[in-house]
């Protein structure tokens, strides 16, 4: 539920990239050992820049009312046009009716 919001999915990014950048360190000098180990930091540090895009981005969102933060919904997107049928006005004008 938390990943469905900006600022949910930005902590989590933040959390995973800290606990990257520290799980292949040395306890008892503190240094990083192993190729792997520096592949691991660069990753951790990547995504640790991505949660820095994703608070930004969450905070200029913030900032906006909610039905504008809210992506439309999916049945207001393929509702049918509000606009008549162009086809039945223009059969009507060939008749020589009035258009719906």
């Amino acid at each position: 539920p938390y990943l469905n919001k900006d600022m949910g999915r930005a902590v989590f990014y933040a959390l995973t990239g800290m606990y990257i950048i520290g799980r292949k360190v040395d306890d008892h000098h503190g240094r990083r050992e192993g190729a792997q180990s520096w592949f691991d930091a660069l990753i951790g540090f990547y995504i640790l820049g991505v949660s820095a895009v994703q608070f930004s981005v969450a905070y200029k969102m913030s900032r906006f009312s909610p039905a504008l933060s809210e992506p439309a919904l999916a049945r207001e997107m393929h509702a049918p046009s509000q606009q008549p049928n162009l086809e039945q006005r223009d059969a009507a004008n060939a008749m020589g009716g009035v258009g719906v």
